[in-house]
């Protein structure tokens, strides 16, 4: 068996939502320009840009531990959404983050398993 790990791209009608930010944000609220949003994450201004296949997520002041769980429940309910409905059982999803002073990095991959 080989396992190999590819990112998932992303894009906003991707993945397991109509809309990938729902549940980001306050109240599934933001204003949306391109790939960039802007809106609140525990009451704090928060703006979120996407890429390939990670999310970056800056704020304006240092977060805390309440920031950093609500961008945790966000990633891991959108990967527990994907991996609930999968079409192939060899590919599930998987979601890292990396939290920083400021910002916070949530990664998107594919495991996919060859038998």
């Amino acid at each position: 068996m080989k396992t190999n790990i590819i990112p998932c791209p992303i894009n906003e009608k991707d993945l397991c939502s109509d809309t990938l930010f729902d549940d980001l944000f306050d109240n599934s609220e933001y204003v949306e320009q391109g790939n960039r949003y802007v809106g609140f994450i525990c009451e704090n201004v928060a703006k979120a840009e996407y890429y390939n296949n990670y999310v970056h997520i800056s704020f304006e002041s240092t977060i805390d531990d309440r920031e950093t769980e609500q961008i945790e429940e966000w990633a891991r309910t959108i990967e527990d959404s994907y991996n609930e409905n999968l079409i192939d059982e060899d590919v599930r999803m998987n979601v890292r983050f990396k939290v920083f002073a400021k910002s916070s990095e949530v990664y998107f991959e594919y495991i996919i398993t060859e038998n």
